[in-house]
């Protein structure tokens, strides 16, 4: 009963392959916000697929599947334990199925609240039928293609690279390191990623499939110490410097790895198939930017502000308070079948960095920026143009949201025990002293390199803190930490185990290493400071046991009343079809917990890059 109750609250959440990545486009902030959106009632033709039926109520294959997807952020070990799981949510769709019935019987479908929230939801689920008509999910990927990814990940790569908004800026950056400008120093200063500007341009280690297409290919050709000729992606035009090219210690076999290759070419396709939609709909919607209100608004900056204070602000924004009732309503763009005011763009930039924020004077930019901002407002336009409102499937997802918004107040309808006395809050806290205790902490500076013979040298030549962090600056490979100048801030043991037992041993002040890291780096680190493990008082900590307590009781009360109800419930379960809908390929043998390279280096560095394809 309780492994049940560990994965019994099922809500809606966005699914994975939602388009993300190191340039923070406002293309992939529409399409997470509007066309990849909660799929949790993935109910469409099941083609007779049901994992169980109660009292005549199916539950189909893809509403298990798609929970899966959602309730499992982890890599299982074996099939056995992504069957184990599996068996565990069809009991919690069962369950979930049984609340339904009982709201129907107590006439939840009438009540305003599930009106109200089916309203507010109407949206989304018309997008998701949208989705899933014009890209969908499932993706055609032949054995060999399966093949060729698997060779092009033989070796891995370090690179930098400058990104520019144009060709004629690529091409001037080519002369100026013709002329021996340094590489660095030019990234530094001009690269419109300015992420990876801070480190000089330098990307990090990456492999094959985390790249944007044309950007990998380049790369793929190159020797280490080679410079690249410009290079277009959709995110602007780059030169590439390839610092080295090593082989891939971490490919295994195609056999083990083949799922894993599988499932990052499928997420690969249907983000180039989003972006294609996304180009699509910008041809099929053009915004037209009123150039007469942009006249105006260029007129009244330079009205308010006196020329020598008007050369120091930004372009690409406007204080509002400025402006008159009339004015902030003035159209700044419209497209077919809708329109943005002054006022409008004003507010909906406020979220947006103020470097993606295009110059007010900049027609292309605007006419980017607008479309990407009201992507899903034009979507929901393209959905009702084609009727999806009445479409059966639209109808089903509406429907089973509704039963599950039913079901949830169903559950909460369930007579609930009484708050904990105080005798039970503090046997609570003395019988887990482990949950309210502050682990021990230690503050780092650190150097982490892949050679061991740099890193013994670094030891011998690193005197003190202000020394360190500058090495830092120009070599620690740890994901994210160039830029703070080494600084791992206050890290426990269960973050870097050899490097913090290694740190226990050095005196505040002092320099450790080198400690062989994690994928076989070393580390090299200096101790800011030492803190013991704690121990919260009661007084604390007394919100949390009560909460806690009560939600313990709620879930034994949840669990004997889902007991009673499926022991009278008439229950049929498919267990071979639940066992047949694991992929064979993700399970190979006993090396069956490798995953693909990207996985392991992004998790490893915590590093992300150029494309929104992973």
């Amino acid at each position: 009963m309780q492994e049940m109750l560990k994965v019994i609250d099922l809500q809606p959440t966005e699914p994975k392959g939602s388009p993300r990545g190191f340039f923070k486009t406002a293309f992939s902030k529409a399409i997470i916000a509007s066309v990849v959106v909660a799929t949790f009632s993935a109910c469409g033709s099941s083609g007779g697929d049901y994992v169980a039926i109660v009292n005549g109520d199916r539950i189909p294959l893809e509403e298990l599947n798609a929970q899966m997807g959602m309730s499992n952020k982890k890599f299982f070990q074996s099939f056995e334990e992504e069957l184990a799981a599996r068996k565990i949510i069809t009991d919690t769709l069962i369950i979930r199925q049984l609340l339904v019935a009982e709201a129907y019987k107590k006439n939840f479908d009438d009540l305003e609240d599930v009106a109200r929230i089916a309203l507010f939801n109407k949206e989304k689920f018309l997008l998701d039928v949208l989705f899933d008509r014009e890209i969908g999910m499932e993706s055609n990927i032949s054995e060999a293609e399966v093949q060729d990814y698997f060779e092009k990940l033989k070796y891995k790569y370090r690179a930098s690279h400058i990104l520019v908004k144009t060709q004629d800026e690529a091409e001037a950056l080519v002369d100026s390191l013709e002329a021996n400008v340094p590489f660095g120093r030019l990234a530094f200063k001009l690269s419109l990623d300015r992420k990876s500007a801070k480190d000089n341009g330098d990307l990090g280690y990456f492999f094959w499939g985390q790249m944007a297409d044309p950007f990998q290919h380049a790369i793929i050709k190159m020797s280490p110490g080679e410079i690249s000729s410009p290079v277009k992606t959709r995110f602007g035009w780059h030169i590439i410097k390839l610092s080295e090219k090593l082989p891939n210690t971490l490919r295994t076999t195609l056999k083990q790895m083949r799922y894993g290759i599988k499932q990052d070419m499928g997420a690969a396709q249907r983000n180039r198939d989003v972006q294609s939609y996304f180009d699509r709909m910008k041809e099929k919607y053009p915004i037209s930017i009123e150039e007469k209100t942009v006249e105006f608004l260029m007129n009244k900056r330079a009205d308010l502000y006196p020329p020598f204070y008007l050369e120091q602000l930004p372009k690409n924004d406007f204080d509002i308070e400025q402006l008159d009732r009339d004015e902030v309503a003035l159209p700044l763009a419209t497209w077919d079948g809708g329109q943005v005011s002054i006022g409008q763009y004003l507010a909906m930039i406020r979220k947006t960095p103020p470097a993606s924020r295009p110059d007010l004077d900049d027609s292309d930019g605007l006419e980017n920026i607008i479309f990407s901002l009201k992507f899903n407002e034009i979507l929901g336009l393209e959905a009702r143009r084609q009727g999806l409102e009445s479409s059966d499937a639209f109808k089903t997802k509406m429907k089973r949201f509704r039963e599950f918004t039913m079901a949830e107040i169903m559950r909460d309808s369930i007579p609930q025990p009484p708050p904990p006395d105080e005798d039970e809050i503090i046997a609570y806290y003395n019988t887990h002293q482990a949950e309210f205790t502050v682990p021990e902490k230690i503050h780092l500076f650190e150097v982490l390199v892949s050679d061991k013979s740099q890193a013994l040298e670094l030891r011998k030549k690193i005197k003190g803190l202000n020394q360190l962090k500058s090495i830092a600056a120009e070599l620690t490979e740890r994901g994210g930490i160039r830029a703070k100048r080494g600084d791992l801030g206050q890290i426990e043991r269960k973050w870097f185990p050899n490097v913090f037992d290694a740190a226990k041993k050095v005196a505040v002040g002092g320099i450790g290493g080198p400690i062989k890291a994690r994928l076989g780096k070393w580390s090299v680190f200096y101790v800011v400071e030492k803190r013991s493990e704690e121990i919260k008082n009661l007084d604390a900590v007394r919100r949390k046991i009560t909460g806690t307590i009560i939600n313990s009781k709620k879930s034994v009360s949840f669990a004997e009343w889902a007991s009673r109800v499926k022991e009278a419930a008439d229950i049929t379960i498919d267990d071979d079809l639940i066992s047949s809908s694991i992929d064979p390929d993700k399970y190979p043998g006993p090396a069956s917990a490798a995953v693909t390279e990207s996985a392991v280096n992004s998790a490893e560095n915590n590093q992300t890059l150029p494309d929104s394809s992973k």
